[in-house]
């Protein structure tokens, strides 16, 4: 199917049936992406392994080696969307070729606000403790703060793509079901995250979380029609880890003045859960209320 003009494009769910979008082309994106995402994206460690081989002795160094494995799917993805769909490589992500600040900057600072403020609320009542971290040093916070705001957005950048993205444009291309639309890339999401946390032990279950992060994300991707927004949360969860409050035992290394104690899976479920609700309730209240203003 070539792309059709006269189709007008309000979300970047509408390009799913855009360009080529035959089963057989899908089903190569995928494993394309794949095997870039988890094979191929290590190479982007490659030059620093090359040059500092001790690297893993700094902090962050190993940050930094961390968030260039994203660099490939970085740049991969799009590419793919570009040869394989014959429409733009930007229309992975968004409607139209443009950066969507306010959805960006507003989902930034609201999960930002609302984690730390369910954190403090949780080790207030005992529940989440959270202690001072003994290696914290405003000379390791400055590079690493730096490098993981860049880094970071490679980072969670490529994930959205991939999964809130390609694979859920790919859903979107064969159902019109919000459930599944949603909820399938989210179980995908999730389940490459298992042994994120190791002090949670890697079981299945350890996926929870990650789902209802997953699906948080999804419902900001479809109710905005961009990855702007599902960006921006992703972001903002991550940095936070890094430089704000750090989890013990996190695959991500963190320069935080703060960590926590993972208290179990049954907490840190819960924790998420109503993190997620509270970010998803105050996103929704802004949204309809600029575009009652609009």
């Amino acid at each position: 199917m070539a792309i059709n003009k006269n189709n007008k494009i309000t979300s970047y769910l509408d390009w799913s049936d855009q360009g080529k979008s035959s089963l057989w082309r899908y089903v190569l994106g995928v494993l394309l992406s794949i095997f870039v995402f988890f094979v191929l994206g290590g190479l982007g460690m490659f030059p620093l392994i090359l040059f500092v081989p001790d690297y893993q002795k700094s902090l962050t160094l190993n940050v930094l080696a961390i968030l260039m494995a994203f660099v490939i799917p970085f740049i991969f993805i799009p590419l793919m969307v570009k040869l394989v769909h014959h429409r733009p490589s930007w229309s992975v992500a968004m409607p139209k070729l443009r950066f969507e600040m306010w959805n960006f900057f507003t989902a930034f600072w609201v999960s930002i606000v609302v984690s730390v403020v369910t954190g403090l609320l949780f080790s207030l009542i005992g529940v989440v403790p959270i202690e001072s971290n003994p290696d914290f040093t405003l000379t390791v916070l400055a590079p690493v703060a730096l490098i993981g705001m860049g880094g970071i957005f490679i980072q969670a950048g490529s994930e959205e793509m991939l999964f809130r993205g390609y694979f859920t444009q790919f859903a979107r291309r064969y159902t019109s079901n919000k459930y599944v639309v949603i909820g399938v890339p989210a179980l995908l999401f999730a389940l490459p995250h298992i042994a994120n946390i190791s002090q949670l032990g890697g079981g299945i279950l350890v996926l929870i979380p990650y789902l209802i992060s997953g699906i948080l994300y999804g419902w900001a991707a479809y109710k905005t029609g961009s990855l702007w927004m599902a960006l921006g949360l992703h972001l903002s969860n991550n940095y936070t880890s890094l430089v704000l409050i750090g989890t013990k035992g996190d695959v991500l290394p963190s320069a935080a003045p703060f960590q926590i104690e993972v208290p179990g899976l049954a907490v840190v479920t819960v924790l998420v859960a109503i993190q997620s609700v509270v970010i998803a309730m105050i996103l929704n209240y802004l949204i309809e209320r600029r575009e009652i203003k609009v």
